[in-house]
């Protein structure tokens, strides 16, 4: 008939007639069809396993604020994303640092700079209204130079440091 056939020996003996046309091609359908949903579901869930610690450490490094206290990362099942998270976290809290040193700066900063500044404007006006004369101008004068030569002490290191900050810009 030209449908060829195949015989298999089953474990008790008995001759198995498998025909090789139709149920073979039937056969080899289901093997692939069953290997392509096999592969996609197998795509999907390590799609998922990859893309959610992905997703998570995203929003997480989104989060990052240097005005808001840091807050501990996620905790994953796969090393690497952990140790993503460690170093976003050690980010955050040095982002966080780093602010409060700023703003301490800054504090300490404006401080330093006030005081010399209020001695100038006083004396200052002092003798622009006629109050100190004479002598107690002179000395006016003086604690103006005195005053206006540390502000000059103070603001020297920071220019110095933004030139440093914009030559190593240059440098990058």
């Amino acid at each position: 008939e030209g449908a060829r056939l195949l015989r298999l020996m089953a474990e008790d003996g008995e001759d198995l007639a498998v025909d090789g046309g139709e149920g073979l091609f039937y056969a080899a359908f289901v093997g692939v069809l069953f290997l392509f949903i096999s592969i996609s579901l197998i795509s999907v869930f390590a799609a998922r396993v990859f893309a959610n610690p992905i997703r998570a450490l995203a929003g997480y490094a989104n989060r990052m604020d240097p005005e808001r206290k840091p807050e501990p990362r996620p905790v994953f099942d796969i090393d690497e994303f952990n140790e993503l998270g460690s170093a976003l976290e050690k980010a955050s809290i040095r982002l966080n640092d780093y602010r409060t040193s700023e703003r301490e700066f800054l504090h300490n900063f404006s401080h330093e700079m006030k005081t010399p500044l209020t001695n100038i404007y006083g004396y200052a006006e002092g003798i622009d209204v006629g109050v100190l004369q004479g002598e107690e101008a002179q000395n006016a004068c003086k604690v103006i130079m005195a005053e206006s030569e540390q502000l000059t002490d103070t603001i020297t290191p920071l220019l110095f440091l933004g030139r440093l900050d914009a030559v190593e810009n240059v440098y990058k």
